[in-house]
């Protein structure tokens, strides 16, 4: 947008987003204004449909895994991107350079499970150690998740804190968040 005042970009934005439900790709030159520009827009837009996409910070031959927040934010928004949500996304030019899976990699890696759903529990056990969780004593960070009894606790990427969910037998009886 060239002749505007680059302090009205956030209302632009916003303008431009309540009008069309589709999804908006916004990509800036750092993560410095990517975060800027994220915090900006949450004045006009509700945080939940705001997702960054921040870049590894890694080069690719490096044997580094990025810190785990960059992790999170990215598989969240991507899964949110394939799966077609109206929501805005920010990201820098080095993030959307890397490649990403193929869309049907990660929509079908993609599970919904709701109260009194009947999932045979040792499936859902295995089915998070083969999406790559590991099983712990105690969750601690993302990627993690326990059993003890018939609950599971999981610290998915969408999610500030753990979930836990309450099974009996292979019926689900409750699903929240807690603090570790």
């Amino acid at each position: 947008v060239e002749g505007v005042s680059p302090a009205s970009f956030p209302f632009i934005i916003a303008s431009l987003y309540k009008k069309n439900k589709g999804q908006f790709l916004l990509v800036v030159d750092n993560t410095q204004k990517m975060q800027e520009l994220a915090l900006n827009l949450s004045v006009f837009i509700p945080e939940e449909e705001i997702f960054t996409i921040p870049p590894w910070e890694t080069l690719p031959y490096e044997f580094v895994s990025p810190p785990e927040r960059i992790e999170r934010d990215r598989i969240t928004a991507i899964f949110k991107m394939f799966r077609g949500e109206h929501a805005l996304f920010i990201a820098t030019v080095e993030s959307v350079l890397r490649k990403v899976p193929a869309k049907e990699h990660i929509i079908n890696k993609g599970m919904t499970i709701t109260i009194d759903d009947e999932f045979p529990f040792d499936d859902l056990v295995e089915m998070l150690v083969e999406y790559g969780y590991t099983r712990e004593f105690k969750v601690e960070s993302f990627g993690q998740f326990s059993v003890k009894g018939g609950i599971i606790d999981i610290f998915l990427p969408s999610h500030e804190n753990p979930i836990r969910l309450d099974f009996f037998g292979d019926t689900l009886e409750s699903i929240r968040e807690f603090n570790m």
